[in-house]
């Protein structure tokens, strides 16, 4: 095989390897394994860029075309976080910026979440340390490629985390939300489900009646017809041990949901930082099997 007029760009590609720490063996020796290497190294960059551009843009409200949504890092201090909703899941920024005076200096985080930089083929995920969702895969009904799934019969942990906006590494609990609410003050909040192109709850009567005749909730158990869960030193936890509504019910069909955690504590509802959306997903019977990490 013959690589024309590159090979001066080798030693460079060596250092941009070594830099991104993308070697996973001995150094690359022939101008053949070189170019390989450099591809897979500009891929994996590209990607990176790509989700990290619809991430931006999402948070800005400018639409994106389903096919051009893509994967991005989850990262953390102790647990991992997300931001809204995106076909797969990138951080939240740093919000030193954009505080302003009345605005409450903290947010709502969703933990467990697996880190996807550098997945690029469907992959299943273990109980721990990822809890949710329980791959990221294929949706074969409409062909879009690495999309968080979720099972109905596999639990699902959904678990979220109040942030300090200004230094993330900053433990804070409810009692930083409510100074003067004695020891324990409670903050309650609601775990709704969206779908997640209009923002409307799902309801049994939004299903296809057809195909949604048999359930008589959303999932089990009900945390999802209004069950208030109290913030617990900082962190806010649901539990779905089986989920009914799957988007093969949806109308039209194949429409993928989000969770969205909502604060219902009446001084502090009106803030937008303390509700936090899940990324969007998928509900599907069963996930075929697959690579698991």
């Amino acid at each position: 095989m013959e690589i024309p007029r590159i090979s001066g760009c080798f030693d460079k590609l060596d250092a941009f390897s070594s830099h991104t720490k993308l070697h996973t063996q001995p150094p690359l020796r022939t101008p053949q394994s070189r170019f390989a290497h450099f591809c897979r190294v500009l891929s994996t960059r590209v990607y990176q860029a790509n989700a990290t551009l619809c991430h931006s843009l999402h948070r800005a409200q400018i639409p994106i075309p389903g096919g051009a949504q893509m994967v991005a890092q989850s990262i953390g201090e102790g647990h991992q976080t997300a931001a809204l909703p995106l076909t797969g899941i990138a951080p939240p920024m740093l919000d030193v910026a954009s505080i302003t005076l009345g605005e409450l200096p903290f947010r709502m985080d969703m933990c467990h979440l697996p880190a996807t930089e550098s997945i690029v083929t469907a992959t299943r995920f273990k109980h721990r340390p990822v809890r949710w969702p329980h791959a990221v895969a294929t949706y074969l009904r409409t062909s879009e490629s690495l999309v968080p799934i979720v099972a109905k019969r596999d639990k699902q942990v959904l678990e979220w985390q109040l942030v300090d906006r200004l230094d993330k590494k900053r433990r804070v609990t409810e009692r930083d939300l409510k100074p003067h609410g004695g020891p324990n003050p409670n903050v309650f909040f609601e775990l709704h489900l969206l779908y997640d192109d209009t923002n409307e709850k799902v309801t049994i009567s939004s299903l296809d009646p057809i195909r949604a005749k048999a359930i008589k909730t959303l999932a089990e158990p009900s945390v999802l017809n209004g069950t208030k869960e109290a913030m617990r030193n900082g962190r806010v936890s649901f539990s779905i041990t089986y989920m009914h509504a799957l988007s093969g019910m949806t109308e039209p069909r194949h429409r993928r949901f989000r969770y969205r955690l909502v604060c219902v504590d009446e001084g502090l509802k009106d803030y937008p930082h303390i509700h936090c959306d899940s990324p969007a997903f998928f509900s599907i019977a069963k996930i075929k099997k697959m690579a698991t990490v």
